[in-house]
């Protein structure tokens, strides 16, 4: 993101504007101020990432294959109402966990009681 022109101008009196060289070194100063702050932004969203996919994967996934449909069906036990599939297992499981941190969000700006993970240990025919 380029910083606009713009006049820059220094502390002092009147005719105090600032040299062209000037404007350039203050420009590339604010860059840098610029992309150091979106560097710590996109750490904290990366940061804020990792906690709830982590929080997601203390849940139970039930990865089923459909005939019908010929995708990974996932529900969440915990979870009622919270399914997604995936064309291979690895997306299936990744779609769940964005499943999961997705519904705990939303039970969580509603206002909802979270409801806690628990192992569900099972097969099917």
């Amino acid at each position: 993101m380029a910083v606009p022109d713009a006049q820059v101008t220094l502390p002092g009196g009147d005719g105090a504007d600032a040299r062209p060289y000037q404007e350039r070194e203050v420009r590339r100063e604010i860059e840098k101020i610029r992309r150091a702050q979106r560097g710590s932004h996109e750490q904290a969203i990366e940061r804020d990432i990792t906690e709830k996919l982590a929080e997601a994967r203390r849940y139970s996934l039930l990865i089923q294959w459909s005939d019908e449909d010929h995708l990974y069906i996932v529900t969440v036990p915990e979870l009622p109402g919270c399914i997604t599939h995936g064309a291979t297992h690895e997306e299936a499981v990744a779609m769940g966990e964005e499943a999961i941190a997705t519904y705990l969000a939303g039970m969580r700006y509603f206002g909802r009681p979270v409801p806690p993970p628990r192992i569900v240990v099972g097969s099917t025919p």
